[in-house]
């Protein structure tokens, strides 16, 4: 294909997309000063710089440069699983902060990828996991936190961890599907009768109180060595 030619195609092709747009000139800074030199701006016909919620922040259009604007790719939110797990019992408790269950393996529910393990003190633990948003271990809202993400679908324990010793926690056990990759594709199953659990953490051994003083010992000598 002839040189000519191809720049034609690509006019062609490039003019609807770019339809939508318009450029203007500004001479204005963002902080409302004038500027030196004036400069292009790409906005979209509805008068908004493109790819900007704040009208403050712009694109500028340099001479010499082809630009190309991509939007983000947006994320499906996968299949909600279809059921709870059939078990949640306790397996053991291992130490003052942490307890394991039995569960049902994530692959035997339809659409189930893995489980999100809630626990709150002195009463059934809140909702503090919504689709769309991966959550993170630990993450805590409403006296209620994140004690365990389990992705091993073929698991039949998932461990509690980050308790507080000697307190009494009611647990819920949801499960979830996502993409494997994408975290804004994660579905949880919240509606339903979902599986819950209380169990009192004990209090530390003399060994487990002995590691709590020394996490704690060993710091504040470290702090004093540093002001000496």
């Amino acid at each position: 294909m002839k040189f000519s030619k191809l720049v034609i195609l690509v006019l062609l092709i490039a003019t609807p997309l770019l339809s939508q747009y318009q450029i203007k000139k500004s001479t204005t800074s963002a902080s409302g000063g004038k500027q030196s030199n004036s400069s292009n701006t790409l906005y979209h016909t509805a008068g908004q710089p493109i790819g900007n919620s704040s009208s403050n922040s712009q694109y500028l259009l340099r001479e010499g440069y082809i630009f190309y604007y991509l939007e983000d790719p947006v994320i499906q939110l996968s299949d909600e699983p279809l059921a709870h797990s059939d078990t949640f019992t306790l397996d053991s408790i291992l130490d003052a902060s942490s307890i394991r269950f039995y569960i049902q393996p994530a692959e035997e529910i339809t659409n189930a990828e893995g489980y999100v393990l809630l626990a709150r003190a002195n009463a059934d633990p809140q909702i503090i996991v919504t689709d769309g948003n991966y959550p993170s271990l630990y993450y805590s809202s409403n006296s209620t936190k994140v004690v365990s993400i389990l992705t091993d679908k073929t698991a039949d324990k998932i461990t509690a961890s980050g308790l507080q010793p000697s307190q009494t926690y009611t647990f819920f056990l949801i499960p979830f599907n996502w993409n494997g990759s994408d975290n804004a594709s994660i579905n949880f199953k919240t509606d339903g009768s979902i599986p819950k659990i209380t169990q009192t953490t004990p209090i530390p051994t003399m060994s487990e109180w002995a590691l709590i003083l020394l996490g704690i010992t060993i710091p504040i000598i470290v702090y004093f060595k540093m002001k000496t």
